[in-house]
């Protein structure tokens, strides 16, 4: 049964993580279900906004933001 949220998917064997491969078939074609059920109190909220304040007292000031943005922007021009 699906709770809301949960995530049902056959995979085979070889595309499962190994630190996810306990008791599994020793064959690497063997199908494998898997699910997947997000922890309570997290959200599936996929807005932009879920990334405001996220940075909060990562930078001391607005002049270190733009140092590092520029520091960040030169790096891929050379």
């Amino acid at each position: 049964m699906n709770t809301p949220g949960t995530i049902r998917k056959v995979l085979k064997r070889r595309d499962i993580p190994l630190s996810w491969q306990v008791d599994l078939p020793d064959d690497p074609e063997a199908p494998v279900e898997v699910m997947i059920t997000p922890l309570a109190g997290h959200t599936t909220d996929r807005s932009p906004k879920r990334f405001l304040g996220a940075g909060k007292g990562l930078f001391s000031s607005a002049a270190e933001i733009d140092a590092y943005i520029r520091r960040s922007r030169d790096a891929w021009e050379e």
